[in-house]
């Protein structure tokens, strides 16, 4: 998608700064209960389909412990290009006119995915960057989320550190020099993560995230490339597992 049309004002000035100051925003009521459920019920239609898949595909990223009785998905991948209603949330609803208030008018969509954690066995994710893993020569990406449950600390919800998108882009790769998907344990005990806060996206491609069982722009210089995922890429779950390998 790309537009260079005015958007529809959403975000009031102080909401901009927000953003710009700790790197991620609290929008609340851009889809009405109506639709979340409507979400919610396609999104389980998703999930039946799953049992009949033994293997991660283009579709679904499969948990370990995923059966065709017991459903585990860590990841619907890219459900706007395979359900009409996904798609309009992507391109229709009000999510485009908000990226557009923070990044400005010329946007373009990069792909979408559905994070599921299911009750008492949903995977964590160790805190990383999203920058690491784009291939962009600056910073004006950002990811959006759409909850469709209550997020809380209790089951596992995404937490950043506000203001680290200021901070450096930290390695993605261990001691070996592989890519795992997370920062290394010793740059995570440097930061305060005790200051993390369960946000409600948008979320700054540079801020410092992760989830439990003054703007400075950046040149190509700044922004390390990722690795070469040409030959396929499966998941961050899966790279996070080589952490423990």
């Amino acid at each position: 998608m790309a537009t260079t049309t005015a958007p529809t004002r959403f975000l009031t000035d102080a909401q901009v700064q927000s953003y710009q100051r700790d790197g991620y925003l609290a929008v609340r009521g851009v889809l009405d209960a109506t639709q979340i459920g409507t979400l919610r019920r396609v999104t389980e239609a998703l999930v039946e389909c799953s049992r009949a898949v033994m293997k991660s595909d283009a579709l679904f990223d499969l948990d370990p412990r995923h059966t065709g009785a017991q459903p585990v998905l860590r990841r619907i991948k890219n459900p706007a290009d395979n359900d009409p209603l996904y798609r309009w949330v992507t391109f229709e609803s009000p999510i485009p006119d908000i990226v557009a208030q923070l990044l400005g008018p010329a946007v373009r969509f990069h792909h979408s995915k559905l994070n599921m954690k299911g009750s008492l066995i949903g995977a964590a994710v160790e805190f990383h960057q999203d920058a690491a893993f784009y291939p962009h020569s600056n910073d004006d990406v950002l990811a959006v989320g759409l909850l469709l449950d209550d997020a809380t600390a209790d089951n596992g919800a995404m937490a950043v550190l506000p203001g680290s998108h200021r901070g450096p882009i930290y390695t993605h790769y261990d001691g070996q020099g592989r890519f795992v998907g997370c920062m290394r344990p010793d740059d995570v005990e440097r930061l305060a993560t005790s200051r993390a806060v369960l946000p409600r996206s948008p979320l700054y491609g540079t801020l410092v995230r992760g989830t439990a069982p003054g703007m400075a722009r950046r040149t190509a210089g700044d922004m390390p490339l990722p690795p070469d995922f040409s030959q396929g890429y499966t998941s961050i779950y899966e790279l996070q597992s080589e952490t423990s390998r």
